[in-house]
């Protein structure tokens, strides 16, 4: 069955940092296509969603998993600054995606990305987990040590957690309600952790502010490219949806600009990767290019690189 007679149905996206454990990685989709989504890989064509910033030999291994391992009949293989930049109106722009243990920024022109100018930004979830951690018991005397308290933790993180602007008062104190009942309490934990996102020196860093940095990735873009960059900059994951975010970023920018005649934009799309890949995939014209099985035969693991957006 070709390509055109044939759209994908399944959608998977990709852990952005793949070990190279092809062992655990089979297990995983296996896992995947038989208990979560319970259905046969070799029936329908299947969309991954995997890093930019990912390493060629990493891209064909997989290519190779997917077509002699679970015989997919039809592979598309879509980076994840893609489908971020996809959600917004306009196909071109800067793709910022913040993850629990790494971050990305990446430019991606007319609906490709360009992963050779790609960087990862040193401040990830984790840490800024971390940081609530610290300041909480420096705020309150809060102990975190248990996995079930590190959870706890993480959802605090998402709940009560904002962004500062920069004329703003901190916000006062609120609860928040432990599993078990208990009632935590916090005040300025709240802005603080999440402010180590912009500033990475409030983790012991020698890195540039988060402004400061995308100022930088995007002078490395052809100055041509400079204006649609900055007022189109998407953001998703983790921290950047904390209250504020998305104003404070776009304030910051605007107050720095290398050219006062940019303009400057930033979003945060409503849906998951996932979510706006399968609305991507749902029209009658898939809007990227197929790994079939006919040219997978014929030049094998290589295919990935002329199809990978």
């Amino acid at each position: 069955m070709s390509a055109d007679e044939q759209l994908p149905t399944v959608v998977i996206e990709l852990p952005s940092a793949i070990t190279g454990n092809w062992d655990d990685f089979e297990k995983l989709v296996n896992h995947c296509f038989y208990n979560e989504l319970r259905i046969a890989p070799e029936e329908q064509p299947l969309v991954l969603i995997v890093s930019p910033i990912i390493d060629k030999i990493c891209l064909e291994k997989i290519t190779q998993i997917m077509f002699e391992t679970f015989n997919v009949p039809v592979l598309y293989i879509v980076s994840s600054a893609a489908i971020n930049i996809l959600s917004s109106p306009c196909p071109t722009g800067l793709s910022i995606i913040a993850g629990e243990s790494r971050t990305e920024i990446v430019p991606v022109y007319q609906a490709c990305a360009i992963p050779h100018l790609g960087h990862l930004y040193p401040v990830t979830g984790a840490q800024i987990t971390s940081k609530l951690m610290a300041a909480l018991e420096a705020e309150k005397g809060y102990s975190f040590t248990t996995t079930a308290e590190l959870r706890v933790l993480a959802d605090m993180k998402k709940k009560v957690c904002y962004v500062r602007l920069n004329d703003q008062e901190p916000e006062g104190e609120v609860e928040y309600e432990h599993p078990d009942g208990t009632i935590l309490k916090t005040k300025d934990a709240r802005w603080i952790a999440p402010e180590a996102f912009f500033y990475p020196r409030l983790l012991g860093l020698v890195e540039d502010p988060f402004v400061l940095a995308i100022h930088q990735f995007i002078a490395d873009c052809d100055a041509e490219l400079w204006p649609e960059m900055y007022k189109n900059i998407v953001v998703t994951g983790g921290v950047t949806s904390t209250k504020n975010f998305v104003e404070r970023l776009e304030r910051d920018l605007k107050a720095s600009l290398p050219k006062p005649e940019l303009e400057v934009r930033v979003s945060s799309p409503q849906s998951n990767g996932v979510a706006s890949a399968m609305t991507l995939f749902a029209g009658p014209t898939p809007p990227f290019t197929p790994i079939t099985q006919e040219l997978y035969d014929e030049i094998g693991p290589i295919a990935a690189h002329r199809t990978f957006w």
